[in-house]
């Protein structure tokens, strides 16, 4: 749940020396009702834009299904399927990235950003699959 003018996000695959830049993040922002882009709700940030932007408005819960397998990413937001990417394509830099997403490290932390917004998070469930 954001307020209103919020901008949050969930890095993945982060490393402790450069958490930003190594990883990836799925962005969380107070954009309802604007057109999907790649530094909008559900995009990879910078890298892949949703096919839909399914956020509800400020103050509204948003929920998030993250899959990711390898170098295959999904991202569920709201129910709906909004980006399935495969990060073993992305032999090149792209976006703000110096390394390429086929060389991210497969393993790393899970980060929750904070730009200065305020920003819920809740029933964060962690699965691995196999």
């Amino acid at each position: 749940k954001l307020a209103p003018g919020a901008n949050s996000g969930v890095f993945l695959r982060s490393t402790p020396n450069d958490p930003v830049r190594r990883g990836f993040e799925v962005q969380v922002l107070d954009d309802h009702g604007d057109p999907p882009h790649k530094n909008g709700s559900g995009a990879v940030y910078d890298v892949v834009t949703p096919m839909f932007n399914m956020a509800r408005p400020a103050g509204e819960w948003n929920s998030y299904d993250i899959e990711v397998i390898g170098r295959d990413v999904k991202v569920w937001m709201n129910g709906w399927l909004v980006v399935h990417a495969d990060f073993s394509k992305m032999t090149m830099p792209i976006g703000k990235f110096d390394t390429p997403f086929a060389e991210q490290p497969l393993q790393g932390r899970l980060l929750l950003q904070d730009h200065g917004g305020e920003v819920w998070y809740r029933n964060i469930r962690l699965r691995h699959i196999e």
